[in-house]
């Protein structure tokens, strides 16, 4: 495995090979040329320039590389490093070719020849530095202009929503006299409403369920006080509710919907707003049945905002499309496309399953990358992708680990991300994927089994399962891999400070993992053994033990009871301490009957 510290470093590699080439492509146009010019001596002129351009590149660039990585240093210590650079890569390069020529250092003839190659070098070595730091500052400027159309959202927000609450407060004061019912029934969903318009402005991202939430709450609103005039639906399947968007997307759409179609028309009219799942995308349609587009004056920056926001957040894969409907009205459908998170300790390999990806299903966005089991867990609960692609064996956490964990932090009517082990294991391992119905890549990913991998997706995510088939997988596989047939433990060597305590199997309430050790914790206390908790397990007394949890195995003779709460989570009681165990879903059927 590679070191996480190390990453930082050999990320910022990425572009020399590239860069390499274009020295040499241009050293050989150089060489061309000073052949041309002396009407003859290619071959030496070439192996000046090569050896001249390369050895500068490498003599500026991996230092600039290795000391301030994907950052661009200040002007000075870059000058200060490019004249080093140049007089060593001149040095060395000059060295180099005399070397492979067999012509003297001093020779006349070569010396105009090498102060051209000199000066390309130079110019080439500028010119990659210029160039990335051309690159950063469009990415600077992309993060300026995302962050620009959030503010412009902010003062949208805040020239729409004064206009709708002075309204509905007017409505109110009215309603407290003549109908106290519908006033109280109206604060009640102007509450909620307000409430989640707070929580959707402090967050970065939220979700569908949240959005609906927040419509539901303004369209109700507007329904008393518009009365028989409005009408309206939300319909979202369950499995789309937790499907990441920027928050307050919506809003603007159905605000236009109303202030510029139902509003201004006598009769009124109705809003429907519906998602669905469509060829993997999530799909969102907000039709209504008002005056149509054109019929009112509207200055179009609610839409602009929302095509801004979409772009920036999911890319040209997102969509928005409006279009008139033939009875009147229009409708207005956005397409998100699906995330995906990869976890993966190896950078070069998650670069290339990345790239493979963008290839082989263009729609498909990264969410994000992750180096190890907690950032790969802390990446898809902050991002809820719709696919995670999960390496087996990474620091911190396995991919096992990780998918069980994000059962565990699930609700009941949660949809599941759709787990594909990425995996080197052997044909014995690979059948226990089979047999769960889980998807898997083997190392190296070829590009067939990538396809058919992809085909599956996309079934699978316009239909997501819940944490219960999840669990119901990840039980297959643990069970298998949890087969062994060392000779149970009797005794323990434990540590207490500087003793050694043998501690009989017997006395041990529950094994816990603790950072590199294991804690073993008896009615008196807790004593550290260095034997991993995943290799203790098949050394203990079956049926006497039982894992709980990722880091917790137990006694069962210690349980006193297990509770279950209306979540379904299980907590285990114990006779001898005063501490409970939370169990994981992934274990929770063993005390089903308890």
């Amino acid at each position: 495995m590679q070191n996480p510290e190390m990453r930082p470093a050999a990320a910022s590699f990425a572009t020399l090979p590239r860069n390499i080439a274009i020295v040499a492509a241009l050293s050989t146009a150089i060489a061309g040329g000073i052949a041309l010019a002396r009407h003859g001596g290619f071959g030496e002129s070439l192996i000046y320039s090569q050896c001249i351009g390369l050895m500068t590149l490498l003599s500026i660039d991996v230092p600039r590389r290795l000391i301030w990585g994907a950052h661009n240093p200040s002007r000075l210590p870059m000058l200060a490093l490019s004249a080093a650079g140049m007089l060593a890569g001149f040095a060395g390069g000059v060295a180099l070719a005399a070397g492979i020529t067999g012509r003297p250092l001093a020779d006349n003839r070569l010396l105009s020849s090498i102060a051209i190659a000199l000066f390309a070098g130079i110019a080439v070595n500028w010119y990659f530095h210029n160039r990335e730091r051309m690159a950063s500052l469009r990415l600077d400027a992309e993060k300026v202009e995302r962050g620009a159309a959030e503010a412009r959202l902010k003062l949208l927000q805040a020239q729409i929503e004064p206009h709708f609450l002075f309204n509905t407060l007017a409505n109110l004061h009215t309603l407290i006299d003549a109908d106290p019912a519908r006033a109280q029934a109206m604060l009640e969903h102007l509450n909620d409403y307000l409430r989640a318009t707070l929580d959707a402005a402090r967050r970065d991202s939220g979700t569908l369920g949240e959005e609906f939430a927040l419509l539901r709450g303004y369209l109700e609103v507007l329904k008393i006080r518009m009365g028989s005039r409005l009408e309206f639906s939300l319909k979202l399947p369950d499995q789309l509710a937790t499907t990441s968007l920027p928050p307050m997307l919506l809003q603007p759409l159905v605000e236009n919907a109303v202030k510029h179609g139902l509003e201004p028309k006598i009769e009124g009219g109705r809003i429907d707003i519906a998602a669905a799942a469509e060829d993997g995308f999530a799909v969102i349609r907000i039709s209504d049945t008002g005056l149509g587009n054109g019929t009112t004056h509207g200055t179009g920056l609610g839409l602009e905002h929302v095509r801004e926001r979409l772009l920036a957040a999911h890319g040209e894969s997102a969509l928005l499309d409006m279009k008139s409907n033939s009875s009147g009205g229009v409708t207005v459908m956005i397409k998100f496309p699906p995330r995906a998170v990869i976890a993966e300790d190896e950078p070069l390999l998650a670069q290339q399953l990345k790239t493979a990806l963008a290839r082989a299903w263009p729609e498909l966005g990264i969410a994000g990358l992750a180096a190890n089991g907690p950032e790969a867990l802390a990446l898809i609960e902050r991002e809820q992708p719709q696919v995670a692609f999960l390496d087996i064996r990474m620091p911190g956490l396995t991919g096992l680990e990780v998918a069980a964990e994000i059962a565990d932090r699930l609700g009941k009517d949660d949809a599941a991300p759709a787990i594909v082990f990425v995996t080197a294991y052997d044909e014995f391992a690979l059948k226990a994927f089979e047999l769960a119905a889980v998807d898997y890549l083997l190392k190296p990913v070829t590009e067939e089994r990538l396809a058919r991998c992809i085909e599956r997706l996309k079934i699978r995510i316009t239909k997501p399962s819940g944490v219960d088939a999840l669990v119901s997988q990840l039980k297959l596989i643990v069970k298998d891999e949890a087969r062994g047939t060392t000779k149970p433990l009797r005794t323990l060597r434990a540590g207490v400070g500087d003793t050694v305590k043998m501690i009989p199997i017997e006395e041990v309430c529950y094994f816990r993992a603790d950072d590199k050790y294991t804690a073993v914790v008896t009615k008196e206390g807790e004593a550290l053994i260095r034997t991993a908790l995943k290799d203790l397990l098949a050394q203990l007394p079956p049926g006497r033990f039982a894992q709980v949890h990722r880091g917790t195995i137990v006694n069962l003779q210690e349980v006193a009871a297990a509770v279950r709460d209306d979540a379904g989570r299980v907590t285990l009681r114990l006779r001898s301490r005063k501490e409970t165990l939370q169990v994981s879903r992934l274990y929770a059927e063993q005390f089903r009957q308890m």
